[in-house]
């Protein structure tokens, strides 16, 4: 028979399972004085003694695990099925709790930006409360008052599917009313603690997926080649445009009149140049500017160029293809941080040769109504 366990007892469960730094980070040397400073505020961790476990031991006891059974698999995306986080979602908050992956719910797939809506699940069913839905022994309790957006790349081993006919009515009560918990109560710590392991997890994700969104746009915003072609032309006759059958690629390979190329101050490292087109307005502006080129490297058949763009245009959307004279343009996937202005471009399947004969075309696009 099992025993129950108390609501107080489960509180104390959760939060050391959300907020104590696994084993992985309490013996990184890097990470001592993150973990000494949660020790002293942790209520748990501070009346632990140094921990006697042989380590080791246990690591040669999960390595022989993995070993005899089988790693969960990694299908394809979709509603219901119940995923764990990768471990680099979790990391230290501002008041150094260890904020731990948890495992989640699939609810919807957002195929277009390449995300997915969670619910959050947890294990103690002592704190179950409304809006809460139970899934069994196997994949625990649903927070339907819980859900937010993760990358797809987010995800890291899938344990399970659960079936429609429970997977719908969990969908109807995330637009639900739930009834208050009380603020006095162990419950109203615990749901605050789950919203913001769940702000934790999303806020990470979501300057992706809100960058997908928009290159999606920029995308729909030159589909119409005649279109884009025109706005460029009435913004000045002079600009050269390839035939395409791709509205980015042509800006991309757009050949500038020496007046719409800015130059840029002598540098010690090499420049590249790339096309700055502005979106918006009656007309697409288009420039040519230098950026400064910080890394181009090729291995395991995976080219990576890494650039600095000015500061006027480093808030905009790269788009990165890789060109050979004898085979055209191929469009790589790119990384960004705005706040410095480095872009990065990856492109994969290369040889040494489309290293060797090849070049980067960069294109980036901004939203400005002001540039003329």
């Amino acid at each position: 028979m099992t025993k129950a366990v108390s609501i107080k007892e489960a509180w104390r469960n959760v939060y050391q399972e959300r907020t104590c730094p696994p084993y992985a980070v309490l013996i990184s040397p890097e990470q001592a004085g993150n973990v000494a400073e949660h020790r002293r505020g942790c209520p748990f961790c501070a009346m632990k003694k140094e921990n006697p476990k042989n380590y080791e031991a246990w690591a040669e006891l999960g390595a022989q695990m993995a070993l005899d059974w089988p790693a969960p698999e990694k299908p394809a995306v979709q509603p219901g099925q119940v995923w764990s986080l990768i471990p680099s979602k979790g990391g230290w908050d501002e008041r150094f709790r260890h904020v731990n992956p948890p495992m989640v719910l699939i609810m919807d797939v957002f195929e277009d930006v390449s995300g997915v809506r969670v619910a959050q699940l947890f294990d103690e069913r002592a704190l179950i409360d409304d809006g809460d839905v139970d899934l069994g022994p196997r994949y625990g309790v649903a927070e339907v008052w819980n859900t937010y957006a993760l990358d797809c790349a987010d995800l890291n081993l899938c344990f399970g599917q659960i079936s429609p006919e429970l997977l719908n009515p969990l969908k109807e009560a995330v637009v639900s009313e739930h009834d208050p918990v009380d603020e006095d109560s162990v419950l109203w710590h615990f749901r605050q603690l789950e919203l913001e392991v769940g702000a934790f997890m999303a806020m990470e994700a979501m300057g992706r997926l809100v960058e997908r969104h928009e290159r999606n746009a920029v995308r729909q915003e030159f589909s119409d080649i005649p279109s884009v072609r025109s706005k460029v032309l009435a913004f000045d006759s002079r600009i050269r445009l390839p035939e395409a059958e791709d509205g980015l690629a042509m800006l991309a390979e757009a050949e500038m009149p020496i007046e719409l190329i800015l130059q840029a101050a002598a540098g010690e490292g090499e420049q590249i140049p790339f096309t700055v087109v502005t979106v918006g307005g009656s007309t697409n502006p288009c420039r040519g500017v230098l950026a400064d080129l910080l890394e181009a490297d090729h291995q395991d058949s995976v080219i990576v160029i890494r650039v600095r763009i000015p500061d006027e245009y480093s808030q905009g959307l790269l788009f990165a293809w890789w060109r050979r004279p004898d085979t055209g343009l191929e469009e790589g996937v790119v990384e960004s941080d705005p706040s410095t202005g480095i872009f990065s471009a990856r492109f994969s399947g290369k040889s040494e040769l489309d290293f060797e004969i090849g070049e980067p075309i960069l294109l980036l696009v901004r939203y400005d109504d002001a540039q003329d």
